[in-house]
């Protein structure tokens, strides 16, 4: 444990860290596993938190060979989101600029996300206590199976990436609404995406739908968005969520409908924090009389002159 600055046992002595050699104070190092004494920087570069069950302070040998994969990682190897056994190492090409990528042929899927994508934070580690079930799981399913090419009747095939193909099929068709976390109405990539994995054809995205009034739904832009603040949709699909779609009488924002109380801010100063504060406390009810005018219907939004909102 690091003490405080304010003890008045801590002493000056300096050491040098294990990992960088950067000097640093005896008395405010880490330990870490295979280091006496680390720098602040280097511990965090040194332990890994289990995207699983949350724990952040896991020592390299606490780490498993799985990982869970998001989504958005998953796309960039033509993957789904799961749970992933790494094969071999680099399973990732980082860039200098840009994000990284997954390398498709260096892990092996094993299940889907015990949770939707969208409530884990990122993609990581998993630590080896948590590995354990994946563990069995991944001995059931590939023990044995080879992971080089050979020829069979003048065809080379990999019997461990041909096992995948049908354990990926099999878990997709068990669960579909996993296929929902892909987020993706692209026919493109989804055509690729089931001709690589054969995936059955269903919904692949989820309905972030904000409220629905009269038989009106409307969608938020955004996950999670429960006033109605920001961009909103009267199409679920992902594509109507791209910040470059803003087509007139499907994207809207509540603050452009006429039945929305303009923003005076010397009037409001005392009751509202800021615009925001204003925006979710009329966003909805503006809609929704909106809704009750005509409007907006599930077939556009418009102005009181009959004319489609424009975006802007």
């Amino acid at each position: 444990m690091v003490r405080s600055q304010t003890d008045p046992f801590m002493n000056d002595h300096k050491t040098e860290c294990d990992r960088c050699g950067c000097e640093v104070r005896e008395d405010a190092s880490y330990w870490a596993e295979g280091h006496t004494h680390v720098c602040s920087e280097c511990y965090h570069a040194i332990v890994k938190t289990c995207q699983l069950c949350g724990d952040d302070d896991v020592m390299p040998s606490g780490v498993s060979e799985f990982i869970l994969v998001k989504n958005e990682l998953a796309r960039t190897a033509t993957r789904l989101p799961g749970i992933y056994r790494i094969k071999r190492r680099p399973f990732l090409c980082i860039p200098m600029i840009g994000g990284g990528s997954l390398m498709e042929a260096d892990v092996v899927f094993v299940d889907r996300l015990p949770k939707p994508d969208r409530e884990y934070e990122i993609s990581g580690h998993v630590c080896k206590k948590c590995a354990q079930s994946y563990a069995k799981r991944f001995r059931a399913i590939y023990g044995g199976v080879s992971d080089r090419f050979h020829s069979v009747r003048g065809k080379f095939i990999n019997p461990m990436a041909e096992r995948e193909r049908v354990r990926v099929a099999s878990v997709a068709r068990r669960h579909p609404t996993m296929l929902r976390d892909l987020e993706e109405d692209a026919v493109y990539t989804l055509a690729e995406l089931r001709q690589s994995w054969d995936l059955p054809h269903v919904q692949t995205w989820h309905e972030w739908l904000l409220l629905e009034h009269k038989g009106v739904k409307v969608y938020a832009i955004y996950p999670g968005d429960r006033y109605g603040d920001s961009w909103l949709s009267l199409r679920p699909e992902p594509r109507y969520r791209d910040d470059r779609c803003r087509e007139p009488g499907v994207i809207f924002c509540a603050s452009g409908l006429p039945t929305y109380p303009q923003w005076d801010y010397e009037a409001n100063r005392d009751t509202y924090h800021n615009h925001y504060d204003y925006a979710r406390q009329h966003s909805r009810p503006a809609i929704i009389a909106a809704i009750d005018q005509g409007l907006v219907t599930q077939t556009g939004v418009r102005n009181e002159r009959g004319e489609l909102l424009e975006c802007r």
